[in-house]
């Protein structure tokens, strides 16, 4: 094997072995397509994707073409995930543009569903929160519900919608007698249509029944499967998957918890404490299911809240109060004790001292969830320790920057080689013998492209390791992130130098390297004239090799051509989401446009490029970005190779979440903590 052709070995090696891994060849995919672990293709500092913006666009098209509306519909019609999925990313022909025509679309395809899958329980649940998604009523609780915080509407539904959501609701009822959720729906859809008396009759029998599941798990499980359908996942996808999730029922169940209450202050301020404390009983039962659910710590946390709803009008303490005790500092466990005595007084002076023993018993439930879910959120997310999932996403990150860096200079080495292919052929026409006498002087020694890659690698590493320090989303993931600590246009432009890097590094050095021998021949030619046995130069590059004016202009202009192209490709290759990196990118191209016309017809006319100083300084250059190429590419290898433990732990942590829950592993990462302690 040719030395010349060792690094194209090494690299289509590394390559080979790449593919080969399933795990590998779908992280260097979603590296190439969307540069973000986590699927948001944007700031480079965030991991900006090495191709151009319409090639990954491309990709995603090719990826998303007929799935999951056409081709996974057609495969599985009769599966409920697919057919959810489909109804949730469906999109109406005709939008007019305004959301709510969306939602009303979206509606009528997620009720189609629900008739073909009657029997499915989750599907009726998606089916009644896509319904009070964006707004249901514009009724308010009297003064315990501000405007600023009462849930947005666009209005009084329909009547005819009402009813179909009440019918749905009903229907949930008989699929699941025990699960206080579609209670709290019908209630809901009660209180819109202004049936105050059947919607509190209802939440006075879900506060009697034993569990509450909206079916958030089960949904973000055919989220997940849905999407693995196409092709495999990566655990950073999944995480986005469950994050994303929509909640929109927990605004409105303490919007109904509210209402009810506020018919309970108006019977308490008409005597009628025993009607006042059972409504209030009901609503803190009903959080209390909330809160013991086995779904996401958020509906625990309103679950909570509703408790507090309920408690805070039996202490008699105003909304006022609340807020001024709040701004005082108090913390939420010192809240919710006070609440907890003056509601037990309360309870107590009016006979219901089983509601006094209940709020005692739920506020210290509610204090060891808390804490829990702090624990839990400091250490973990969807199940993964921080700072496991932190060096995954640095190793992610060093090799995504890896990634950028090679695609780049590939980019680059593919514009040289049909110039270069070009004067290669042209001087092959000429004679043999005007050849021998140049091809030693022009030849690019090893050591030299050996040096300029080794201090393009020292630039890289270190803007590397700064690119990690600087980055708070990236060194503290989600512990103390500040978006003010780093600036976007800093990290971004950090990224930017170091993508840039061997492009313009290795012409920089290929340019003084070539002023440099030119220089140096320019002194031997001087010598040897000098000298009485002074004969005349052997070739007409040895004669035409000293440095003038003209050949300091053609090297610098080589150089401005080099440093536009590469500042062409890195800035294509983001999403253009300013118009100061469009402006950059025009004034890129006009900039390289004249300078690639003059090239092609100075070398057009010359047809000696090979024998002349570009032609040197452009093989030297081309040759250490394929040097650099093969390093990068081993590099990237060995990264990934790295990460995949880290990646296996991470994955299998992701399932779990995604099959336990959240709540169950916040009480298992509580018992853990606390088995530790001594």
């Amino acid at each position: 094997m040719e030395r010349r052709h060792f690094g194209l070995t090494v690299f289509v090696l590394v390559w080979l072995v790449v593919l080969s891994v399933p795990a590998l060849r779908l992280m260097a995919y979603r590296q190439l397509r969307d540069g973000h672990p986590f699927g948001v293709a944007g700031n480079v500092a965030e991991g900006r994707a090495p191709l151009p913006g319409f090639v990954r666009r491309w990709m995603m098209s090719w990826e998303e073409r007929g799935l999951p509306e056409a081709e996974l519909i057609r495969r599985h019609p009769k599966d409920a995930r697919v057919q959810v999925m489909a109804a949730e990313r469906a999109k109406p022909a005709a939008l007019s543009g305004h959301v709510s025509d969306y939602g009303e679309v979206r509606l009528r395809n997620f009720e189609r569903v629900a008739q073909q899958f009657p029997d499915e329980a989750w599907v009726v649940a998606t089916r009644l929160m896509r319904a009070v998604h964006g707004g249901y009523d514009n009724r308010v609780a009297g003064e315990l519900e501000k405007n600023e915080y009462r849930p947005q509407s666009s209005g009084q539904a329909a009547p005819g919608q009402i009813a179909r959501d009440i019918a749905a609701a009903r229907h949930g009822q008989t699929l699941e007698p025990d699960n206080s959720f579609f209670d709290w729906m019908l209630a809901h859809f009660l209180f819109a249509a202004r049936r105050d008396e059947e919607a509190l009759a209802v939440l006075h029998q879900a506060a009697a029944k034993s569990r509450y599941d909206d079916h958030t798990i089960d949904y973000a499980r055919a989220a997940v499967a849905v999407y693995g359908m196409r092709r495999p996942t990566l655990f950073e996808e999944k995480i986005p998957i469950w994050a994303g999730v929509l909640l929109p029922h927990l605004a409105k169940h303490r919007h109904v918890a509210q209402l009810a209450v506020w018919r309970g202050v108006q019977a308490e301020r008409a005597g009628d404490h025993a009607r006042a404390l059972q409504i209030y009983g009901d609503i803190a039962r009903l959080g209390a299911r909330m809160r013991d659910a086995n779904g996401t710590y958020i509906t625990g946390v309103v679950g909570m809240a509703i408790q507090n709803v309920a408690w805070e009008r039996g202490a008699k303490l105003t909304p006022q109060e609340r807020d001024a005790m709040m701004r005082s500092g108090v913390r939420a466990e010192r809240l919710a004790e006070l609440l907890t005595k003056r509601f037990a007084a309360y309870a107590a002076a009016h006979g219901r001292a089983d509601l006094a023993r209940e709020a005692t018993r739920d506020a210290q439930i509610n204090n060891r969830l808390r804490q829990q879910g702090s624990i839990y959120i400091r250490d973990l997310l969807g199940g993964i320790p921080h700072q496991s999932l932190k060096n995954s996403l640095s190793f992610w990150w060093v090799s995504a920057a890896l990634l950028s860096q090679l695609v780049t200079a590939a980019l680059v080495w593919l514009a040289l080689s049909w110039p270069l292919s070009l004067a290669r052929r042209r001087s092959n026409g000429q004679a043999r013998t005007e050849q021998a006498g140049t091809r030693q002087e022009a030849a690019v020694s090893g050591i030299d492209v050996a040096s300029a890659v080794l201090c393009i690698a020292c630039i890289s590493a270190v803007l590397l390791a700064a690119a990690v320090r600087m980055d708070a989303g990236w060194s503290d993931f989600f512990t103390s992130y500040d978006s003010d600590e780093n600036s976007p246009s800093s990290t971004g432009l950090l990224a930017t130098l170091l993508r840039v890097t061997p492009v313009v590094m290795g012409a920089l050095l290929c340019a003084v390297a070539t002023l440099w021998r030119n220089w140096r021949s320019h002194k031997a030619r001087d010598a040897r004239h000098s000298s009485p046995e002074a004969v005349p130069p052997s070739s007409p590059a040895e004669a035409g090799s000293a440095v003038s004016p003209q050949r300091v202009l053609t090297l610098l202009r080589l150089g401005l051509t080099l440093a536009a192209l590469a500042m062409c490709i890195a800035i294509a290759a983001s999403d253009w989401g300013t118009a100061a990196e469009e402006q950059a990118l025009r004034g890129m191209v006009i900039v390289l446009l004249p300078c690639l016309v003059w090239w092609i017809a100075h070398w057009r006319r010359q047809g000696r490029l090979k024998d002349s100083p570009g032609g040197y300084g452009l093989r030297w250059y081309r040759r250490t970005l394929g040097a650099f190429m093969a390093l990068c590419s081993v590099a990237y290898l060995a990264v990934s190779l790295a990460s995949l433990p880290l990646r296996r732990q991470a994955e299998a942590a992701t399932n779990a979440f995604i099959q336990q829950g959240e709540m169950v592993l916040i009480r298992r990462s509580n018992i853990t903590t606390q088995t530790q302690q001594p």
